[in-house]
């Protein structure tokens, strides 16, 4: 296994193993202001949350963990946060029971503490509930370029990485508004609609009806997404459902600088439907009957909308720049030659055919369908290869007109920060022991490759087993790594693989460089399976990979199809 480290351990690469893409299983992140303004909602909060709680399991099955973030910005700007992750519910509710609140500022860090809940390595798909009464005390000014890596940033780039289910719930009284000008209350709106989740404002009293709608995340899967409607415009769409009478429900959301009138729903037979839960500045609707449904605005409001089913069955999407590459970035990027490529998850067996369009966050059209050929799954995780996108996305006015540069403004874009660490980690097993020799061949070369570009890299050799995990050799001389890296993979001992036997990889990479643990959410990656004997690809794949999007490689050797079910992977 080689980790090509700019950022890596922060599991904002998604390494396609087993784990990481399936659906069924999901982490709970609870994120909440313990400002002593949030207290008298609490009591209404844990009320609520068991009944919520054992809907979801009930409905979807166990939750592999429960996270709890709380957060505080004292009179002094100083901050403090509180963390607890359980595996079970009893403990995590017998946890919460027993927080403290404190006086603080009018102003909270509840952006830190998204991103600090998602350090704690929940699965991907989980649900993220934060629960504030302030405006933001970190926001940023809004930076469409994506260059500076704040906070908003990389909160972003987790949620879209591992699909992250984003509930931002923001209390207020009625009689006193909260302050909702500004970016440390945009900001809320732009990480909500970057990741298609939800901006819900209340009061005390719509708290539990906020609850009772997260009972409807047991999978929720979005069929369809509108952002900033204005205008009294009405919005049109049909919702693809699984199977006949599956529930597909609706989430309409008002800005809280929106005039509080609730758009109407209009079924697929053009019929008004009763809300089935609401407030202020929410309300929730069943879809009904097949065929266009519609939601009408009036003078003076600004809504979201949220089309959503709970569904086993998604895809992930991925851009890329080189239509080799399995997977990269979990976004699109403006001003650059890219293509779609796509992983179909949950599915009985690998759909015959898919297609995409661009669409602006509130609805317009920016491009006509794409369709893709189909790679090897054996080859790849992201086996559907779409048409390349040759516009300039998301530009309206620039939807015509072709991309001659490559912006390397972008979003988490390697290039613009060069990786500082090469850490090659083996499992001393028999079935490894002839690709790390094959890659010992070309050392000279990969180091080459990294030392030409790059200044002060450091190299690592690690080696893990069911029991251990030891760290070989690091140096920041590459001539040096490259001698006497031959010599020490000769003198490893290699042991026969045992069905079941415990992989300990991320123990392997703590050792690498525990300082890269909180950087772990932040940047893309790859995976690709080779044989043995295509091992010395490695070097020709590598000039590409390690200089412009690929962050990780995973090099795993042909087994037999038991051994590998047996191993997990």
């Amino acid at each position: 296994m080689l980790y090509i480290l700019k950022f890596l351990i922060l599991c904002g690469f998604r390494p396609a193993i087993n784990n990481v893409l399936d659906a069924s299983t999901r982490t709970l992140v609870i994120v909440f202001s313990q400002r002593s303004s949030m207290k008298q909602y609490f009591p209404i909060f844990l009320q609520q949350l068991n009944t919520t709680v054992n809907r979801l399991i009930n409905d979807g099955g166990p939750f592999d963990k429960f996270i709890f973030v709380g957060f505080i910005r004292h009179y002094d700007g100083t901050s403090s946060f509180s963390t607890a992750s359980l595996l079970t519910y009893a403990n995590f509710y017998g946890f919460l029971k027993n927080i403290d609140f404190f006086d603080g500022d009018i102003v909270q860090p509840a952006m830190a503490a998204i991103e600090r809940a998602q350090q704690l390595f929940p699965l991907g798909f989980s649900l993220v509930w934060v629960f504030t009464d302030t405006p933001d005390s970190d926001a940023n000014a809004e930076s469409l370029s994506f260059v500076d890596n704040n906070l908003e940033q990389r909160i972003i780039q987790i949620g879209l990485a591992w699909r992250s289910k984003l509930s931002l719930v923001v209390l207020q009284n009625d009689s006193s508004p909260i302050k909702s000008d500004g970016d440390k209350f945009d900001v809320y709106r732009r990480i909500t609609k970057a990741t298609h989740g939800d901006l819900i404002v209340c009061n005390s009293t719509e708290l539990s009806n906020v609850l009772a709608i997260f009972t409807l995340h047991v999978m929720p899967e979005n069929l369809a997404v509108f952002y900033g409607i204005t205008n009294k415009r009405n919005i049109t769409f049909t919702p693809q459902r699984d199977f006949e009478n599956q529930y597909v429900w609706i989430l309409v959301t008002l800005d809280v600088n929106s005039e509080p009138k609730l758009p109407y729903y209009f079924n697929g037979k053009g019929i008004i439907v009763a809300p089935a839960a609401f407030g202020n500045f929410f309300v929730l609707y069943l879809s009904s009957e097949s065929g266009p449904n519609r939601l009408e605005s009036f003078d003076g409001t600004i809504f979201n909308a949220r089309v959503f089913a709970s569904s086993h069955q998604t895809t992930l999407f991925s851009f890329v720049q080189d239509e080799l590459a399995d997977f990269g970035y979990f976004y699109m990027q403006s001003d650059m030659f890219q293509m779609a490529v796509a992983s179909p998850i949950g599915f009985p067996s690998l759909p015959i055919g898919m297609a995409y369009r661009l669409l602006t966050s509130s609805g317009n059209i920016l491009s006509n369908y794409l369709r893709p050929f189909i790679r090897d799954p054996e080859a790849t995780t992201f086996a559907f290869v779409f048409e390349p996108i040759t516009d300039c996305p998301p530009d309206l006015e620039a939807a015509t007109i072709s991309c001659p540069k490559q912006n390397l403004a972008a979003l988490g874009d390697p290039r613009l920060h060069s990786f500082r660490q090469l850490i090659f980690i083996f499992e001393q097993s028999t079935q490894i022991k002839d690709c790390a020799s094959i890659i010992g061949d070309f050392m000279y070369q990969i180091v080459q490759s990294v030392s030409s570009s790059i200044q002060n890299v450091q190299y690592s050799l690690l080696s893990f087993d069911s029991d251990n995990v030891r760290v070989l050799m690091s140096t920041y001389d590459g001539d040096f790594f490259h001698r006497t890296f031959c010599s020490v993979i000769t003198n490893l001992t290699f042991y026969p693989n045992s069905s079941g036997r415990p992989l300990r990889v991320q123990d392997a990479v703590d050792s690498a460089n525990k300082e890269l643990l909180y950087l772990q959410r932040q940047s893309s990656g790859r995976y690709r399976p080779i044989r043995t004997e295509a091992t010395p690809t490695l070097f020709r794949a590598s000039a590409y990979d390690m200089l412009a999007t690929q962050l990780i490689y995973d090099y795993r050797v042909k087994l037999p199809t038991a051994q590998l079910q047996g191993n997990g992977l």
